[in-house]
């Protein structure tokens, strides 16, 4: 199976499940209405094999779609794609940015950022960083690595920052 065919499914699930937290990320053109949703809108789901999907409004618009009139789906979610791009930079980043170089990184606000990153996903994201560097490090252990280069290696710059938050967290 190929990238582009898993991907398309996930994004049907999530067209399917109207998943709101998609927004922004991509939007779906139905070929029998000439309309372009994003996957969130309330209407009624299309038959699969009328949907494609696209990156952005303007390649709907581009391949022939009109925006819906419910949804409004040129009206481009900054925060979904500021959460995905944070996302991907806490996932990456050896050791956890600030609130500002991260939001300056995906280019908002700081307090819009920990506003909606904590709204899409339930955690702030220092908390996020913190459960990415933990997982880092429990993989890191497994490995069976010395305590302190799995320590490092996933981000920590000492051993204190690993046993400064919660202790079950190597649970």
């Amino acid at each position: 199976m190929t990238t582009t065919s898993t991907n398309d499914e996930h994004r049907w699930k999530a067209v399917l499940a109207h998943d709101t937290a998609a927004d922004g990320l991509f939007w779906y053109g139905v070929k029998s209405t000439g309309i372009y949703c994003r996957p969130g809108c309330p209407s009624r789901r299309p038959k699969r094999e009328n949907v494609s999907f696209h990156d952005s409004p303007d390649a709907a618009q581009a391949a022939g779609f009109r925006p819906c009139k419910r949804c409004t789906p040129e009206r481009v979610d900054t925060g979904a794609r500021a959460v995905a791009q944070a996302q991907t930079l806490l996932d990456c980043a050896e050791s956890a940015p600030t609130l500002t170089e991260l939001a300056s990184a995906v280019g908002v606000s700081p307090f819009h950022l920990q506003r909606v990153f904590k709204a899409r996903l339930g955690v702030s994201p220092k908390q996020y960083a913190l459960r990415a560097r933990t997982e880092r490090l429990k993989e890191n252990l497994r490995m069976d690595t010395t305590v302190t280069t799995a320590l490092y290696d996933a981000g920590h710059d000492s051993p204190a920052t690993a046993y400064a938050p919660a202790t079950d967290q190597l649970a």
